[in-house]
């Protein structure tokens, strides 16, 4: 008759009356659910409230100390809880709401609280739990990031803190350890300089280059020189006949004297006065 799992009010009915029939739950199962409507400040725990006022009731209106009334007034169906909380002056609610259960003796035995300060401490304990989570949470993360601090300061170089610790040893902070190579390589330099000094300065052990960046220091140099090189050579002037440097880089002059285009140019000029000679003599002999 009802979906499992079991619902707030099936647990409610179940609680009023353990054995359940089909019949109950067709016609005391919709009260139940009208029931907890009694205690919306409750939330989630509803039926802890209500379950509560009910053995309230039942404490109170049965045993030695129960009168015949008392035990009118006992609660044993859905129908009887409900008519009580819905009676105009709310005598159920009120007696429960009012009562002392700290010194009540039958309260105690019943195991009777109020269910308000139940929620609270519930809620209290919640919120303790949560903010214990939470500082175990804020710990872990604390103890992973002085970890990742740790791993990142033993990967990183003593030197400099920025780069990654290479395969070459020098004297730095913390004894010789292993350094990156950018400052292995500038801490070389800066012994080779001392050197340089003629005693000066006294190097014990002297570092050895790295082979890397003495190769990268030779082409470095390399390119250096060759552009001074391109940087000091004289322009090659183009001649002005053909319009092209001299073979080979020599220089213009050199180039003009053995010019074919000016040669030419020449040779050209030149035999025109004397094709003009040839062509009068001719026609002064006809």
């Amino acid at each position: 008759m009802y979906d499992a799992p079991m619902s707030d009010a099936s647990e409610l009915l179940h609680i009023i009356t353990p054995n359940v029939t089909d019949a109950m739950v067709r016609e005391q199962l919709p009260l139940c659910a009208r029931i907890l409507e009694f205690f919306p400040r409750a939330d989630e725990y509803a039926v802890k409230a209500a379950e509560s006022v009910l053995k309230f009731n039942r404490a109170h209106r049965s045993g030695k100390y129960a009168t015949k009334d008392d035990k009118k007034l006992y609660i044993r169906t859905a129908a009887q809880y409900l008519k009580a909380l819905e009676s105009p002056n709310a005598s159920l609610l009120n007696d429960y709401d009012c009562h002392d259960f700290k010194n009540c003796e039958t309260c105690r035995e019943a195991g009777v609280f109020g269910w308000k300060e139940f929620v609270r401490q519930v809620r209290a304990d919640e919120k303790r739990e949560k903010e214990r989570k939470e500082s175990e949470r804020q710990a872990a993360a604390l103890r992973a990031k002085r970890k990742a601090e740790e791993e990142l300061k033993a990967r990183l170089c003593p030197q400099c803190n920025k780069a990654d610790r290479g395969n070459h040893t020098m004297s730095s902070i913390g004894g010789w350890v292993k350094v990156c190579d950018g400052c292995y390589d500038q801490q070389y330099e800066i012994e080779q300089g001392l050197i340089a000094t003629g005693g000066k300065y006294e190097v014990r052990y002297p570092l050895k280059p790295r082979p890397e960046y003495l190769a990268a220091k030779g082409a470095e140099a390399k390119a250096a020189m060759a552009k001074a090189m391109e940087d000091a050579e004289e322009d090659v002037p183009i001649c002005p006949q053909c319009h092209r440097a001299g073979k080979n880089g020599a220089g213009y002059q050199k180039h003009w004297d053995n010019c074919p285009v000016y040669r030419e140019g020449l040779k050209q000029a030149f035999a025109q006065p004397l094709q003009k000679e040839a062509a009068k003599a001719a026609g002064e002999q006809l």
